[in-house]
């Protein structure tokens, strides 16, 4: 048996080949709505990280969407998993285009985004984000959080990076 090419839309990083859009992020003005349900083994995380992204990536202004996709693992959790790993490529058509590894924690109820560089045919993990800085492996200073015309969302309340 051959085995078969992954689809053009689909990323391999660390053996685990990627190729399920997160369709939670702003159903109807990202991606069509409604959005389908999730695995019943990923709920968790899609109730973790949605809500994150929704107050850090706004619908409105259009400008301050996330401009990129993030891809989930191509098979489901498994029913004891206590992590889900989604990547996705910020600016991909610039020269300074950035990977993106983003790791939802169940047990600890928290969000942590890394940009993935590159240095001697190596990938490290830089953190730049995390939705509670006292489940973080990295002191990042706290996120300075505007208040506007509505109050700040809970979910990044905790926030650094």
């Amino acid at each position: 048996e051959e085995d078969e090419a992954p689809p053009a839309d689909a990323i391999t990083f660390a053996g685990v080949k990627y190729n399920r859009p997160f369709v939670w992020y702003h159903p109807g003005k990202v991606f069509p709505a409604p959005p389908p349900d999730p695995e019943p083994t990923e709920a968790w995380a899609v109730e973790l990280l949605q809500p994150a992204l929704e107050a850090l990536f706004p619908s409105c202004p259009p400008d301050k969407r996330m401009d990129y996709i993030l891809y989930m693992p191509a098979e489901p959790l498994p029913e004891d998993a206590q992590e889900l790993v989604l990547i996705g490529m910020s600016d991909e058509s610039k020269s300074w285009a950035t990977w993106k590894e983003v790791h939802v924690h169940k047990q600890w109820g928290v969000v942590h985004c890394y940009n993935l560089l590159s240095h001697g045919r190596r990938i490290y993990r830089a953190q730049v984000w995390s939705s509670h800085g006292a489940h973080s492996l990295h002191t990042m200073p706290p996120m300075h959080l505007k208040s506007g015309c509505c109050p700040v969302p809970r979910v990044i309340l905790d926030a650094s990076g």
